[in-house]
Order: structure tokens, then C-alpha cells, then sequence
């Protein structure tokens, strides 16, 4: 059951106020939590995971945390959840939530609600979730899922409808953020490096060739070494010139050694 919390006045002055660049207070909820911000810069949404009344945050056993959007000083709504974390908002105030569930409970869920707090989505994951993205318009979002039993997915989501599309591996590995061009059904995983990939609705990956050579060009050493054994023990097939741009990067980080190393104990 929700604990519903209606729009607040904007009675108190500077009610709301960014403390950093990560941080929100809300004085008139006794509320201080991580936020992120739509596009355009009109809704903020914070997250606060923590049990105000008994003081702790973070992973525990009890106590729900809470969340709320904000347009300017107003609060449009707050409600409660477990351990609410990577807020996202969308230019019509449309809000994704990770609710990662106390220590005692399996997995987690990705909540979705409209501007006025009417829920789109509860979606259980038996795995944890985390990096979520919100398309601008707020149609479509996209969350990262991990477990110890099964492999690493990128899970996207109808919102309105409330509804699973597609769930895939990522094969550029765990992004930072996504990007959306549903107009041409097509998710972007970005990266820290700056490098992003194109994943269609249907998960096929559109940028392998591209990936395969830029993720050697940005490996350090020991990626480098790694990268290498991969293609000597996969089936994937290592061509000249290919072998020569690994060993010239090798040689430039200074791990050479070790890949010759490797080399010398192939066919």
C-alpha cells in the first residue's frame, strides 16, 4: 500500500533547494535525497533512501524510504517504498523509480508513475537493477539488471502500457546511461568514455563492427591482455591486421610481454 502524499503549497520560502549538484531538500518534508532532472529542466525527481523516523539508509532489514517530484517549489506528489534509487523524470513529468527491496527480499522492481502519482508500473525482477533511463516524452524507459544466477540484461518498458517490450544481453558490456529514438525503435547505451551504441527495440546489436574495434583502441593493459585471450579462446577469428593494431596498443601500454607471452603458447 502506498502512502500517498498530495501536492504541498509552496508556503514555506525556499522550500526546496538544490544543496549540490546531486543532492535535493524539501524543508517542509523532512526530506534530503539524491535527484535528477528532466531535459528541460522543469521536474526534478528525488529519491531518499532512508528511514527518516529511525535514521538509516542505504541496505537494511526495514524502514521505507521515499520519493517525491518536485516543479519549482512545488512538491506534485511524494509516496513511499523500500529503497527508492535512479530516479528518472521526463519532460511531462513522467517518473521511473528502482525500488531495491530490503535485505530479507529477493530482486527488485521498477516503478513508473504519471505527473499527478497515477502508477503505470510495479514490475518485480528476481535480479537487482540499476542505470535507469526515461525516453523525453516519457514513453519509454530502459533499466540494467544483474543477479549472481543469470546474465546481465537491459530491460525495456512500454510505460503507458505498463508493459515489458524486450529484455537482452548487453554485448558493449554495463552502460551509464541509455538514450531513446523510438521515432526508428532504436536504444543508445552510453558510455563513460563518451562512446555510445546502438541497440535496436528488438536487441539486435547495430554497432558491433564499430565496438570491436574501439574497445581495443580504449582497453588499458591489462583489458588488452584480456581482450586477446578472449579471441584465442572463443571462436571469434583474429586476423592480421587485427593481431597487429592489439600488438602495437601492447606495445604503447607496456604490456607487451605479457601478450607475447600468450602468443607463444598457441598452435
Amino acid at each position: 500500500m502506498w502512502k500517498y502524499f498530495s501536492r504541498q503549497p509552496a508556503s514555506l520560502v525556499d522550500d526546496v533547494r538544490k544543496t549540490s549538484n546531486r543532492i535535493l531538500r524539501i524543508k517542509s518534508l523532512n526530506f534530503v535525497g539524491t535527484f535528477s532532472e528532466s531535459m528541460d529542466g522543469k521536474y526534478l525527481i528525488a529519491c531518499q533512501d532512508a528511514d527518516q523516523n529511525l535514521g538509516r539508509g542505504g541496505f537494511r532489514d526495514s524502514g521505507n524510504g521515499r520519493f517525491a517530484l518536485v516543479e519549482g517549489q512545488s512538491v506534485l506528489f511524494s509516496k513511499d517504498c523500500q529503497r527508492p534509487n535512479y530516479g528518472k523524470v521526463s519532460n511531462n513529468g513522467t517518473v521511473v523509480v528502482s525500488d531495491l527491496l530490503f535485505s530479507g527480499e529477493v530482486g527488485s522492481k521498477l516503478l513508473a508513475f504519471d505527473v499527478t502519482g497515477k502508477q503505470f508500473l510495479d514490475y518485480r525482477f528476481m535480479a537487482k537493477t540499476e542505470i535507469n533511463g526515461l525516453s523525453d516524452d516519457g514513453l519509454f524507459a530502459a533499466t540494467y539488471s544483474y543477479s549472481d544466477s543469470e546474465d546481465d540484461r537491459i530491460n525495456l518498458f512500454d510505460v503507458e502500457k505498463g508493459t515489458l517490450l524486450n529484455s537482452f544481453s548487453s554485448e558493449s558490456g554495463v552502460p551509464q546511461s541509455f538514450k531513446f529514438d523510438h521515432k526508428n525503435w532504436i536504444l543508445f547505451l552510453c558510455y563513460r568514455n563518451g562512446r555510445s551504441y546502438r541497440y535496436s527495440f528488438a536487441g539486435k546489436f547495430l554497432d558491433s563492427t564499430r565496438y570491436q574495434k574501439e574497445r581495443v583502441e580504449d582497453a588499458s593493459a591489462i583489458e588488452l591482455v584480456l581482450i586477446l585471450q578472449e579471441k584465442m579462446n572463443g571462436a571469434d577469428f583474429i586476423d592480421a591486421d587485427e593481431l597487429s593494431a592489439i600488438l602495437k596498443l601492447a606495445h604503447s601500454k607496456g604490456c607487451m610481454d605479457i601478450l607475447s607471452l600468450l602468443l607463444s603458447h598457441t598452435d
